[in-house]
């Protein structure tokens, strides 16, 4: 996290060579997901722990007062960018090849072994389950064997890396993310579609099942009356017999 204050890190680092600390951690936070970093030069090795947040992250609800869709860009973004892009000084597990580095909520704990002459480092989530553990030599940990002028190459393990592994990376993360929410948008229309193209053919239905019962009904009231269809008209006509005859 130190690419945008680059006087300010050789300050730190010539103060630390200056004075030879011994087993130097940085502790660092406020960028929403949890992980661990070293950097090498002459003069030795210097490991940075972040840690943050305990109530959002990149992993959750990274932006709590934003709304549904920037919530969703950055908890995809923010995993490619984990994988794709290639951040500098953050370390990998070297029985694994694991990047270690946790998007959920987290905080960190570090412990000290004073007769094994090492440090442990933790990152824990959620119930308080381990994320991230690496332990580390404290002889290890230092930048001042060399004195200030063993600091000149600090850099991460292999190096910086190309620009152009950058802008891909960059581009990446830019792009799937975008493509995600289109392909989202493109599903709904087609769900909105085929919601509308149901609820029509099931009014058609309606409509088609109501005429059919007005057809009938008009049907029975043209059919002629006969005896068995209605019983009272041979009465009637009787009775009008009788009035003629009268």
């Amino acid at each position: 996290h130190w690419g945008r204050f680059p006087e300010a890190r050789v300050r730190m680092l010539k103060l630390l060579a200056h004075h030879n600390v011994s087993a130097p951690i940085i502790l660092s936070g406020d960028v929403h997901w949890a992980e661990l970093g070293m950097g090498y030069c002459a003069g030795g090795q210097l490991l940075e722990v972040t840690s943050s947040g305990m109530t959002h992250t990149w992993g959750d609800h990274p932006f709590p007062d934003s709304n549904i869709l920037a919530n969703y860009g950055a908890q995809t973004g923010m995993p490619i960018a984990q994988r794709v892009m290639p951040w500098r000084y953050q370390i990998r597990d070297a029985d694994t090849g694991t990047q270690q580095y946790y998007l959920g909520h987290n905080f960190g704990e570090i412990e000290f072994d004073w007769l094994a002459r090492q440090v442990s480092v933790s990152i824990l989530g959620d119930g308080g389950i381990v994320q991230l553990r690496q332990t580390f030599p404290l002889v290890h940990l230092g930048v001042g064997a060399a004195g200030i002028e063993g600091i000149a190459d600090f850099a991460p393990m292999g190096g910086d890396p190309e620009a152009w592994r950058v802008g891909l990376g960059m581009a990446t993360v830019a792009f799937v993310p975008m493509m995600l929410f289109i392909g989202m948008m493109i599903l709904s229309v087609f769900a909105v579609r085929r919601a509308f193209r149901a609820i029509k053919g099931g009014c058609a239905e309606s409509d088609s099942e109501s005429a059919t019962e007005d057809s009938e009904s008009e049907e029975e009231e043209m059919l002629p009356w006969t005896e068995e269809s209605t019983p009272s008209c041979k009465a009637q006509a009787r009775k009008v017999t009788l009035l003629g005859d009268e």
